[in-house]
């Protein structure tokens, strides 16, 4: 008897309540797609907007351009970009680190974005022509967040830091507040009445435990509920809000992009590579104005030299300067520029310019369409600025951030 009795002990103490553990909260959606410029597409003179706007990147989001045709077939132009330092080692990196923006070495790791593109063109009826292109961009200084986003993350983590400190209260207290309870003290009982029998139904306190154990776990869940309700409600209010910067920032960008005649990896070459900086500064309100200046370099490049009236080829340097206005509100977005250009070593091309207007709406979550309509810079060779009218569909994906 005592031996019996002591094995059943032995097995409720081995079988005792598991009290459940605030699992770990899980990594609030931040909304960061904020119709980011590729680089790539840039460099490939195929981007809609070239001045940009600073971004937040997410781990990994992807443009496809001017799906033509009436949408019958598929876009002959597209972008991937990336983050390294979120896809490959974004635990390191604080809120304060992302959000306050006061350190460089930080700025640089979180926002620096790997661009690459494809453009895909159709010279004449027999001849294809592919370029593609390799850029970066960094952010020396992005600015500062949101002050009513940075209000939520703080208060998201007080009610999680509250949490924490009533499950161990709770768990400090359990026995006296459990006893209590009604249905966790009938289960005791029956336990307890089982396990004095003589021949007592191990299988039976077993269910008997895990039913006590459930019922423990509920009347803790019960008194955090509240909280957890709340968290809730902060997650899905963070995941609506587009994650925005105020005050002054700085970019950096720059790549090369190359081109294969005949689609022929063996012909390929550099046709242009450029470095520029964008920078302005992002008001609390909904109006920014943005700036940038671009050094471009074309290799080999067709022109009609405009004094003498002949045709040339050479490598021209341009210099680009231009402005942006920006006004985004909510999901709706509608922005102006305009970009003049100048040659840098070649007298004999006239500078140009190029205006677009832009209208963008976010559809969902990290999902951006954007519509530009508006005239693009002057050719070397023909003149009149070719028409801009292109639609741009951006998709975001790895905006979850450890906070």
């Amino acid at each position: 008897m005592k031996t019996s009795l002591f094995l059943l002990l032995l097995l409720l103490c081995c079988c005792g309540p598991v009290f459940a553990q605030q699992d770990a909260a899980p990594k609030t959606e931040y909304n960061l797609l904020n119709v980011p410029v590729s680089p790539a597409f840039i460099l490939l003179d195929a981007e809609p907007v070239t001045v940009e706007e600073p971004a937040n990147p997410t781990d990994f989001f992807a443009s496809l351009r001017n799906a033509t045709t009436g949408f019958t077939a598929f876009p002959n132009t597209y972008a991937i970009n990336f983050a390294p330092g979120w896809m490959f080692g974004g635990r390191k990196y604080g809120y304060d680190d992302f959000s306050s923006g006061s350190r460089i070495g930080q700025n640089v790791g979180q926002s620096f974005l790997v661009s690459m593109g494809v453009l895909t063109q159709t010279l004449t009826d027999s001849v294809d022509y592919t370029k593609a292109s390799l850029g970066f961009k960094f952010s020396l200084f992005p600015g500062k967040a949101d002050t009513a986003f940075d209000d939520l993350h703080r208060r998201h983590e007080f009610i999680l830091n509250k949490v924490a400190q009533l499950r161990v209260s709770l768990d400090e207290q359990a026995d006296s507040l459990l006893k209590l309870d009604p249905d966790y003290i009938t289960l005791d009982n029956m336990i307890n009445a089982e396990a004095a029998k003589d021949n007592p139904d191990v299988e039976l306190i077993q269910s008997l435990q895990k039913s006590r154990d459930r019922v423990e776990n509920e009347f803790r869940d019960k008194i955090v509920a509240g909280f957890d309700t709340q968290l809730a409600e902060i997650r899905d209010t963070i995941a609506q809000m587009s994650f925005r910067r105020y005050g002054f920032f700085l970019d950096f960008a720059g790549g090369a992009a190359f081109g294969f005649p005949n689609n022929t990896v063996g012909d390929a070459g550099i046709d242009r590579f450029g470095f520029w900086a964008t920078c302005g500064y992002l008001t609390k309100k909904d109006l920014n104005i943005i700036a940038t200046a671009r050094l471009m370099n074309f290799q080999d490049q067709a022109f009609i030299d405009q004094g003498t009236g002949t045709l040339g080829i050479g490598n021209n340097m341009f210099f680009d300067a231009g402005a942006r206005l920006v006004y985004r509100r909510n999901r709706f977005g509608v922005s102006a520029e305009g970009v003049l250009r100048q040659p840098m070593n070649n007298k004999g091309i006239d500078g140009t310019s190029r205006a677009s207007f832009s209208v963008d709406y976010q559809v969902n979550q990290n999902q951006v369409l954007n519509f530009t309509f508006g005239k693009n810079f002057d050719g070397t060779v023909e003149k009149g600025g070719s028409l801009i009218a292109v639609l741009n569909f951006l998709m975001g994906f790895g905006g979850k951030r450890p906070y």
